[in-house]
C-alpha cells in the first residue's frame, strides 16, 4: 500500500462491533441512509481497501486506501458494512457508547463533534507537472485524544 502513486491514503476511526478482515475490498451500488437502503443504479463504482490498524474494546482504528474518490466514499462504505464512523450523524445514526465504558471515554465520545475521519497521507500526480505530490499530516488534537481515550478504556477493561 505504501508505494501507490495516484492513490489516496489516510486513516479513520470507525465504530466496529465485528473484526474486519485485512485488506477487504468494498464495492457498493447502494448505501444505507437514515431512511433505509437506497439504490444508485446509475452510480459510479467506488473502491475502498481497508485494514485494521488498532483494535479497542468497542471500536477499531482502520486504515483505508481509496482507488476512487467519490463523495462520502469512506463514510458510505463503512455504514454499508454496518460499521459507521464515530460522529457520523448522517450515515451512522447516533452516539453509541460501549457497555462499561470509562467516564473519560464517555466524555471523549460525547465531546467529539465531527466525523472521526483524518487523512494522514495523500498522494497524487500533479495535473500540470505530472510529478508525485505527497502530503502527510499528524492527527489533529481532538482525534489523537479520542484514540488515547480508547486505548485507556481498553487497558482498564482487561
Amino acid at each position: 500500500w505504501e508505494n501507490h502513486a495516484k492513490d489516496h491514503f489516510g486513516w479513520w476511526m470507525a465504530r466496529l462491533w465485528y473484526n474486519f478482515q485485512q485488506c477487504d475490498l468494498l464495492r457498493i451500488d447502494h448505501f444505507r441512509g437514515l431512511d433505509g437502503y437506497f439504490s444508485i443504479p446509475a452510480g459510479k463504482p467506488a473502491l475502498t481497501h481497508y485494514r485494521v490498524r488498532e483494535r479497542f474494546r468497542g471500536h477499531t482504528l482502520i486504515e483505508c486506501r481509496l482507488e476512487t474518490g467519490r463523495t462520502h466514499q469512506i463514510r458510505v462504505h463503512m455504514a454499508h458494512v454496518k460499521h459507521p464512523l464515530v460522529g457520523d450523524a448522517q450515515y451512522g445514526g447516533g452516539l453509541k457508547l460501549p457497555k462499561g465504558a470509562t467516564t473519560e471515554l464517555v466524555e471523549a465520545l460525547r465531546g467529539f463533534r465531527r466525523q472521526a475521519l483524518h487523512a494522514e497521507k495523500l498522494e497524487f500526480e500533479h495535473p500540470v507537472t505530472e510529478k508525485l505530490v505527497s502530503v502527510t499530516v499528524d492527527a489533529p488534537a481532538d482525534f489523537a485524544a479520542l484514540v488515547q481515550a480508547l486505548r485507556e478504556d481498553t487497558k482498564v477493561a482487561r
